[in-house]
Order: structure tokens, then sequence, then C-alpha cells
């Protein structure tokens, strides 16, 4: 039995477009399968060739959906289960959307995915009973099945194969500064109410040391730049002092960012230890300057610990990047464009302005659900409104999203960091512009959407309840790439790589609308 592990990208434009990186767990399900005698190609839509070909001779396709993808994903899929393929899907859009989802694939793996995953296939694989196995969902008669997660469910703990994933090293090859995605620990013990984390991990756990450090090593390889994906990677302190000790006895050398609360600041040896194996960027979520924000959110923590935790960072030589919400209930628009001044009056050297989200079963008294309007999956990356304010109009709040990137990283910033001979912030600053510039224009067109969803909504900046009630929301227009990209010439050079590129690869789509708008 052939399986084929895959994951595609988002249509929309959206800050994972800077690099197409595979997340983290496509590769790991994929090397648990093979470990257990599967025989298993990897793929990851804009690094592997032949993506579809490859799909298409499997007999088992599991995908890894995220959410601004599953719209593709789900038409794939159906066409697969046409052509008799079994279709399994993972991944925190599964997770949540599980009926969903269901609609659309043979089998949903739920939370950590490798055990439950060698399991799954094995007994596809013999044609045995898969009813007992934990950590899945199917359908039965037209009901639902859902099998509890057995816990401890993660059960792969070794060394992740990079050659799985196919023309990976080439492309790690060509994009010497692209970073390869770690992880040592997953969940957080934190419990903030617009995190998913706790839903797709459960309780926090941790890797072995001496695998983690093996892992490590294996992935310093290809590159020195690694992106540590932890939810939280100092949720468990003993833990992280013996890994980091481990690191610096095991001479690792790397560039890594890594995902930390604010909290962990107060850790000075910890983070001597850190800089001295290779982190050099740390990653907060800062979320908002209010504080009462901050705790309808449920962070633990003040701003004014924030500003020193910032501070305690920078003078130990790390760079800061940070993501802040906007659009919190009860949030104004001044709230919201006061953003930029929190980041650079912080210091922040990359910040991220994400906008306050809800998956509809989270819905409460503090996002009720008839105020959310997620109707198109292609638009749920963060920087897409997807929620009524009550003080502050959607199309409002999407605007300033926009002008917030584009004046973070403007182009004054980026030639201060030339002219100061700091070349690789320079880049890094003209590279997030170039994204944000990209992400502008559709989020502009998404706008102007938003106006005629919200029209007859609000008084002023108040949403009114009483014409929420009278009159549901209406549906915004597709996403639509040829109208959101009318204002770019193709290149030739593009129209080249059009040619010759994967049928099913974002960059040839692109490239095909284009053509047929010009020619």
């Amino acid at each position: 039995m052939r399986v084929a592990i895959a994951q595609l990208q988002p249509e929309v434009p959206n800050f994972w477009d800077i690099l197409p990186l595979p997340r983290y767990g496509t590769p790991v399900v994929a090397t648990a399968l093979r470990d257990a005698g599967f025989d298993v190609t990897c793929l990851i839509e804009g690094i592997s060739r032949d993506l579809m070909k490859q799909i298409e001779e499997a007999d088992v396709v599991g995908f890894t959906v995220l959410t601004a993808a599953a719209d593709r994903t789900y038409d794939l899929a159906d066409r697969l289960r046409a052509k008799g393929k079994t279709v399994i899907f993972g991944g925190t859009h599964a997770n949540y959307f599980l009926d969903d989802s269901l609609d659309h694939c043979d089998f949903v793996v739920l939370g950590d995915a490798e055990g439950p995953a060698i399991e799954l296939v094995g007994a596809l694989s013999m044609g045995a009973p898969f009813g007992s196995i934990g950590g899945i969902a199917w359908r039965e008669e037209g009901r639902t099945r859902v099998n509890p997660i057995v816990p401890p469910q993660w059960r792969f703990d070794g060394v992740t194969d990079l050659e799985l994933v196919k023309d990976y090293p080439a492309f790690l090859r060509r994009h010497p500064f692209a970073p390869v995605a770690f992880q040592a620990t997953r969940g957080c013990p934190r419990r903030c109410r617009f995190c998913v984390t706790d839903k797709m991990f459960g309780e926090y756990h941790t890797r072995d040391v001496d695998t983690v450090v093996a892992d490590l090593k294996d992935k310093l390889r290809y590159t020195r730049n690694i992106y540590f994906v932890d939810n939280n990677f100092a949720g468990n302190l003993a833990y992280t002092r013996r890994l980091l000790e481990a690191m610096l006895a095991a001479k690792v050398s790397m560039n890594a960012q890594v995902y930390v609360c604010q909290d962990f600041s107060r850790h000075t040896e910890l983070l001597r230890l850190m800089r001295q194996v290779g982190f050099t960027r740390i990653l907060i979520g800062v979320e908002s300057s209010r504080d009462e924000a901050m705790r309808r959110l449920g962070k633990q923590q003040s701003f004014d610990r924030v500003r020193e935790a910032v501070a305690t960072f920078k003078k130990h030589g790390f760079r800061v990047y940070a993501s802040f919400i906007m659009g919190t209930p009860g949030e104004t628009a001044a709230d919201a464009a006061a953003q930029l001044d929190v980041a650079e009056r912080l210091g922040i050297d990359y910040a991220y302005f994400f906008l306050f989200s809800v998956y509809p079963e989270q819905c409460d008294d503090f996002a009720e659900r008839e105020r959310v309007f997620l109707d198109d999956y292609r638009y749920a990356t963060g920087h897409f409104v997807m929620f009524l304010g009550d003080r502050v109009r959607p199309s409002v709040l999407q605007r300033i999203l926009v002008d917030t990137h584009l004046r973070f990283y403007s182009r004054r910033k980026m030639i201060r960091k030339v002219l100061t001979l700091a070349w690789r912030d320079a880049v890094e600053i003209s590279r997030h512009r170039y994204l944000f510039k990209r992400l502008a224009r559709t989020a502009r067109a998404y706008a102007s959407d938003l106006e005629r969803l919200e029209r007859g909504l609000y008084a002023g900046d108040e949403l009114q309840r009483s014409a929420l009630a009278a009159a549901p929301l209406k549906r915004l227009q597709p996403y639509d790439e040829a109208v959101h990209y009318r204002t770019r010439i193709p290149r030739p050079s593009a129209q080249r790589h059009a040619r010759r590129a994967h049928p099913y690869s974002r960059q040839t789509r692109r490239c095909q609308g284009r053509q047929r708008q010009y020619l």
C-alpha cells in the first residue's frame, strides 16, 4: 500500500507566503509511517514537483489541513475519493471543523497524529477493523463516530527525515536562509481564550532530551536557521534547563527563533544559556497595551510587565518579535491604530498584527455567534476580519491592519538599516514589506466587500444589535484572484515558470490568471 502525506498552501496571500515551509507535523507523520514499514511519500505544495501525479499514485492520502487552504483541500479530496482513494485529514482545521471535514474525507485523526495514523493505516492495509483505534473520527451509517484521544498519544519520538519530503533538500540548498521547522514540546500550560492550542494538543508534553538533540543536529546538516514552533518553549522550566544544557554539551550552534511567554524574562540564567547555543530571536504575544483587553483574552500578564520583559530580552542580545491582536471586543478604531505606536515604543524589531478571530464553537458572551461571519475559509489567515466589532466597523479595522503593517515595515526604516550597515535587517524588512504589499491588494478589495456587509448594521462606529437581529449577515463575495491582482503586470520570467510548474501550484495559477487577463 502506497501512502502520500501532503500539505496544500492557502490561496489568499498570507504570512507564510514568504517561503512555502512545510508545517512541522507533515514530515513527522510521514517519518512515523515510514518507520512503521509503510511506503510513504511526503509532498508540500510549492516545494514538491509533480505533486498531483504523486498523490494520484497513492492508495491512501493524508492531508495536513490548514483552514485557509481547506476549500482547496476539500476539492482535491473529493476528486481522490471519487477515484477510490482513502483520504485522511489531520491538523487544527480538521480538529475544529470535524463534521465539515468528514463531509470530504474518510477519517480524521485527532490531536497528535503520529500514533493513530500508524494504527489506522495498518488496519486499512490489512483490512482489519479500526473501531477501537483511539484518536480518530469517521462516518458510519450517516452518523459521526469519534474515538476519544488516549493519552499519551504522542508515540513517535524519533528523528524526522526531511529527505522524505520530495524536493525539500534541494529547496533548502536554493534558499540558504530558509528556516527548518522544529519542535521540542507540544501544547501550552496557559489557557488563553483566543488560542487553539488547548483543543489541538491538550496537556503540555515534552520530547526526550537526547532525541531532541539528535534530531536538531540532523536538521543542522541542512541549515543553521531553525524555527522552533513550540507553542511555549519554556512551559516546563526544569525541562528547558536540561534541554539547553544538553544542547550546550553537544556543541549545538544555530540561528534559532522560539516562542516564550513574557515571564520567561525573569530567568536570566536560562536566557544566557539560550544565547550560547544560538537562540537569537524571541517571539512573544504582546496582544494589547490595554490590561483590560488582555484580561478578556485570558492573557496572564500586564503591559508594564511586558515592557520590562522586552527590555530584558533586548539587553541579553535577542531580537524581539511580537504579535498583536486588533479588534478585541470593546476596542475602538483608535485603540487598534495605537498598536503601531505601542510596537515602536517597545522597540519591537519585527511586529505581526493579527485580527481578533474566534471559531464558531468558541463563541460565548465574549464573542457572540451571530457576530461571526466565517463563511469563506480562504480568508482565515489571521489578516482578514471575520467578526463584527461592537465599536469599530469591520472595513475600518481591515484597512487599519494593512496600513499598520506597511507603516511598521516602512521604506524609511529599511533605508536606515542600510545606512547603519545592518544588511540582514534591511533584507528582512524588505521581504516583510513586499509580503504585506501583496496582502494589501487583496485586503483592500476585501474591505470593500465588508462595506457592503456592514451596511445598515452600524450607527457611526457602534454596532446596532437590533439591526443585526432583524437582518442576517450577507455572504461575502468569493475570493477572485484575477480581480484582486489586476494591478499586477505579468513578467516574462513568471510566464515561463508557469508553463513548467506543476498544475496545482499557487505560482502556476497566479501566472495563468494574469496571462488570461492580459492576453
